[in-house]
């Protein structure tokens, strides 16, 4: 999903530079054309018109590198965000998912409080119902 997240905001991309081209297509051409490389499991095994795509053997390298690339850099990030994660370990350690939760809620209520008045303050806006 990472890869396919990251594919999807390069095409969106690409599709701003070109005129004239089904959007769907450059979509698919990277998914399509990247697909072994990048071990996609759920893109389309071929594409009818990747000739009228306007993606190139460049752009497809450049996506490439660039998905590695940011796998290495965002995946933990974004795997520790990602929503299908949170309702596995909600399932499978809810106490523990459970604790966090109020940790979190016990922190925003404190401790965040408190980082928006020393702000506040900070910016001589403290008293400020606002």
């Amino acid at each position: 999903m990472f890869r396919l997240e990251i594919l999807e905001d390069i095409a969106r991309d690409k599709v701003r530079t070109l005129h004239f081209v089904d959007e769907i297509e450059v979509y698919l051409a990277f998914q399509t054309m990247l697909a072994e490389k990048l071990q996609l499991s759920t893109a389309v095994k071929e594409m009818r018109f990747y000739g009228v795509s306007g993606v190139t053997a460049n752009d497809l390298r450049t996506a490439e590198a660039m998905v590695r690339s940011r796998e290495e850099n965002e995946f933990k990030d974004w795997f520790s965000l990602w929503g299908p994660w949170h309702a596995v370990l909600k399932r499978t350690e809810a106490d523990r998912w459970a604790q966090a939760e109020e940790q979190k809620y016990e922190m925003l209520e404190n401790e965040y409080s408190q980082r928006v008045a020393d702000r506040l303050k900070a910016s001589g806006l403290s008293g400020d119902a606002d």
